[in-house]
């Protein structure tokens, strides 16, 4: 399992709460899904895969999960039931797909029993959602978890978050700041991704870095506004392309 240097803290050092932010090309949605498909092979994790609004299986991260499953061959391990929107690992986990937006502080209590949850364009989930979700799960402790030569130690209840901010006052940056004990903040970028430039990607991002500089910075380098981390960001992102 591959994994940029940038996001080793969700591994070595997890918290409660883990953002991870960035531009496009960070390798934050692989990373995050290896990462559970990897447990779930091997331990009961039920992990909440969810979003603001989804309103239906082709815009959750479903297809990320299942191409995954299948890139690393554990077909055998896993029962992929794409009607119900569902991934059951032989072990006694189990993944689902959903729209937060949807869900009230009642329906949301189905899912009681899980563990983990990953919320993708994290930007986007609002401020209820976010209050609805968070006391759902549960768990408490720890476990450990062996993946390639390396034994890792998660917390049995833990949210991932990722995203590309829109701004400061992004409902899950006021709700979650960086300063608090239970919070792991992230930033990656494209530059933080050592195998970005053999992809693809790579001349997309330089194509729109010359036909929209400002809508690349936060496409791309995750910046918003003028502020210290933008510029920052802009001025690495400009010293990697030359």
């Amino acid at each position: 399992m591959q994994i940029p240097r940038a996001i080793e803290p969700l591994f070595k050092t997890p918290k409660t709460h883990n953002k991870i932010r960035g531009g496009r090309g960070g390798a934050k949605t692989r990373t995050v899904v290896s990462l559970i498909v990897e447990v779930m092979k091997q331990a009961p994790l039920c992990v909440i895969c969810g979003r603001e609004v989804q309103k239906s299986l082709k815009e959750s991260s479903f297809l990320a999960f299942k191409n995954e499953i299948y890139r690393n061959n554990y077909g055998k391990h896993f029962n992929i039931i794409e009607s119900q929107g569902v991934i059951e690992s032989v072990a006694g986990g189990r993944a689902v797909f959903i729209g937060l937006q949807q869900h009230t502080v009642d329906s949301i209590k189905s899912y009681e029993g899980f563990h983990w949850a990953w919320i993708e364009e994290a930007q986007s989930v609002s401020k209820r959602s976010l209050d609805v979700l968070i006391p759902t799960l549960r768990q408490d402790k720890a476990f450990k978890i062996r993946i390639g030569d390396a034994e890792f130690v998660f917390p049995l209840r833990m949210f991932i978050y990722t995203y590309n901010p829109y701004s400061w006052d992004d409902p899950i940056d006021m709700v979650l700041p960086d300063t608090r004990d239970d919070v792991q903040a992230i930033t990656i970028n494209w530059y933080d991704n050592p195998w970005f430039k053999e992809t693809p990607l790579y001349q997309d991002m330089l194509t729109d870095f010359e036909s929209d500089e400002d809508k690349a910075e936060h496409v791309w380098n995750g910046a918003y506004g003028s502020s210290q981390g933008a510029i920052l960001a802009k001025w690495i992102g400009k010293a990697e392309r030359e």
